[in-house]
């Protein structure tokens, strides 16, 4: 039996400092829903893309859901199960939500052409497609060939650093606020190459797998419980602030102290089964 090593003696002091943080924060949290659905905070929070600061806040009448590709049946297969569902006119829809809410976080994996499939190749991208539908239009706003809407080349110029991430043929990561007040709807042209196998579950080796794939998403994003006065998803909002903000690696992600807020510093060393007080306030 293998024993865990103990651990060390800093991570109370980080677990209590974390609590700590959270209770001084907590009267700021409770009033973030109440704020004016345009104040660039109620934004930065909604969108997924608040400031380092706030990111162990919980935002009142904020849920983060996703949808994904998984293999049902607890395997690694899932490519075997990589549509939502399929449109009658063979779309290959990976996301459908109703609002209002926010759609932040796209990461896809469809560029592992043939290597799990011999030179045969059954995974193509030649004109596959990826379309955004906003409140159940039936002309998608966005349109473009997905290896294009991954890159540097996506004309809308949403795709870079630090917000873009191209990781080759292993997957593509995109974080991008769209917001939609009644329903937004993704979807590929077609499955890359075409449906899995019939066989659902799989159960043979995976040597066997004459057509097995490496393709795979996560669409990540937060559904509101009131609607928060934002239109659906035209054009690319600005996000200077927010590439700034993910842009300052090195530098302390503590923004400036407001006018009510006061900093207490101290250090202390504390030693295994020991325990000293960091701060107590009196009111």
């Amino acid at each position: 039996m293998k024993h865990l090593p103990a651990l060390p003696s800093f991570i109370p002091v980080l677990v209590l400092l974390f609590c700590a943080s959270v209770q001084a924060e907590s009267h700021r949290a409770t009033h973030l829903g109440n704020r004016a659905p345009r104040e660039p905070l109620w934004l930065d929070l909604a969108t997924g893309f608040p400031e380092i600061a706030d990111l162990p806040l919980l935002r009142r009448g904020v849920q983060t859901r996703q949808f994904c590709s998984y293999d049902r049946a607890g395997d690694n297969y899932d490519h075997e199960y990589f549509p939502l569902y399929l449109e009658s006119n063979g779309e290959c829809v990976i996301f459908d939500a109703y609002g209002p809410g926010c759609l932040y976080r796209h990461h896809m994996n469809l560029w592992q052409l043939g290597v799990y499939a011999g030179d045969n190749a059954s995974q193509k991208l030649d004109g596959v497609r990826i379309r955004y539908y906003f409140d159940d239009e039936a002309k998608a706003r966005i349109d473009m060939d997905v290896s294009t809407f991954f890159s540097a080349k996506n004309p809308l110029g949403i795709f870079a650093p630090p917000l873009g991430d191209d990781g080759g043929l292993d997957y593509r990561l995109l974080y991008h606020p769209m917001f939609f007040k009644k329903r937004l709807k993704v979807a590929l042209s077609e499955e890359p190459g075409g449906p899995g196998s019939d066989q659902v579950p799989w159960a043979g080796a995976t040597k066997d797998h004459t057509r097995r794939r490496s393709h795979w998403y996560q669409y990540t994003y937060h559904l509101f419980a009131e609607d928060c006065g934002i239109e659906s998803w035209s054009r690319p909002p600005d996000l200077s602030k927010q590439i700034a903000l993910w842009s300052s690696l090195g530098s302390s992600p503590q923004p400036q102290r407001r006018a009510n807020q006061r900093l207490y510093e101290d250090a202390v060393g504390i030693e295994p089964s020991q325990s000293k007080t960091l701060l107590k306030l009196c009111g």
